[in-house]
């Protein structure tokens, strides 16, 4: 496991109840739970004791931290049904995995007595809802167990029981290999067998020798894998979307690189990815438009209802611009308001009428008022 914050590897290695105590495993991985923003979760297994298996399958299920599984060499069995598990399951192009209908070791299916059948046949059924959590029809599942189906990675991802595909260059050299070669060769390359890890000197000396470098120190090392990194060139269209994703804001500087990255390793996922911070921002940036828009709507009262929409689309180009456009304009009455308000002011100024404006603005009023028309005729003696 590494030590960063935001994110650790987790391996399951080698069969489960032998190799790998399963209980424990969880137990482990479960106090890894809140305390990484994601988890990785790498599997090369043949599957092994199913008990332990759900153990490892309760606390996947459990965590609150994402973790995402990576089948990279074979996930067979239980090993399967762990996978599926994962927030988000991906396979390397060279890898396998297989599903199949649960068993008694050491017994002929012909030969259990009732209680034994009947539990087979739970332990069945909650196998087969779990691997078809991802979208596959349970009774499909039924059929591919009871066949002991094995998959590429292109079948797996077609039978809906992972979301993506990791590309390497390492497909054709694994093309014609068995499943226990494929095991064998990828538990070797992490010391399975011997149960050892790499020391620094010898991962520094192999990277040198990659790299190309004499007696290099670890930071010309680091220089030159970052610059390796940075030359790395992104499938096409993947640098073209996210500098438009960022000019319009979906995402920041800060997971720019990352997502080129993530471009590179795995386009699908890539696309995937990033077609989700798109759907997400544009329902955010609709409800900040619709939020605005009634909030001014007393500027907008005599703007007709298809010029509105077309507002609502300049202000989603650039929002922060159409609201200091906006904030200049006056509020605005309904007619029926302003309507008010003038026969208000009418009505309020009366009082400093003349006679001539009485008889000019108001005929009527003064017709029916025969002492209003004593006072003006009053007012007007008095002032000649």
């Amino acid at each position: 496991m590494n030590d960063k914050k935001t994110k650790t590897t987790v391996r399951l290695f080698g069969t489960i109840g032998s190799d790998i105590n399963g209980d424990k495993f969880a137990s482990d991985l479960a106090l890894l739970d809140g305390k990484f923003e994601s988890i990785d979760l790498h599997i090369n297994s043949p599957g092994g004791n199913v008990s332990q298996g759900y153990s490892i399958i309760s606390v996947l299920l459990s965590m609150k931290t994402p973790v995402n599984v990576y089948v990279v060499g074979i996930a067979a069995s239980m090993a399967a049904v762990i996978a599926v598990c994962g927030n988000n399951v991906y396979m390397y192009d060279y890898a396998r995995f297989m599903i199949h209908d649960p068993y008694l070791v050491g017994k002929d299916t012909d030969k259990l007595n009732d209680k034994e059948k009947n539990s087979i046949f739970h332990i069945k059924t909650s196998l087969r809802t779990i691997l078809a959590r991802r979208g596959k029809n349970p009774d499909e599942i039924g059929v591919l167990m009871n066949n002991e189906t094995w998959f590429t990675s292109e079948e797996a991802k077609e039978a809906g029981l992972i979301d993506g595909i990791i590309p390497t260059n390492r497909k054709s050299d694994f093309k014609n290999l068995s499943i226990n070669d494929i095991f064998s060769r990828i538990s070797d390359e992490y010391n399975f067998n011997n149960n050892s890890k790499l020391n620094n000197m010898d991962l520094l000396q192999r990277l040198a020798v990659i790299l190309g470098l004499e007696n290099p120190t670890e930071e010309q090392i680091v220089q030159e894998v970052q610059k390796l990194v940075k030359e790395r060139q992104a499938p096409e269209g993947v640098k073209e979307k996210l500098d438009a994703s960022l000019k319009k804001g979906v995402i920041d500087q800060s997971s720019y690189d990352n997502l080129i990255s993530m471009g590179c390793n795995s386009p699908e996922a890539f696309n995937n990815y990033l077609d989700k911070l798109n759907v997400e921002y544009e329902q955010k940036l609709e409800k900040k438009v619709d939020d605005y828009f009634d909030k001014i709507r007393s500027k907008l009262y005599y703007v007709k209802f298809e010029d509105k929409q077309l507002l609502k689309e300049f202000a989603k180009k650039d929002l922060d611009l159409f609201i200091r456009l906006t904030s200049i304009l006056p509020d605005r009455k309904a007619l029926s308001e302003e309507i008010k308000d003038m026969a208000g002011k009418k009505e309020g100024n009366m009082h400093k009428w003349s006679l001539d404006d009485y008889r000019k603005h108001a005929p009527e009023t003064l017709k029916n008022n025969p002492e209003l028309y004593e006072r003006l005729v009053s007012r007007e003696r008095k002032n000649k």
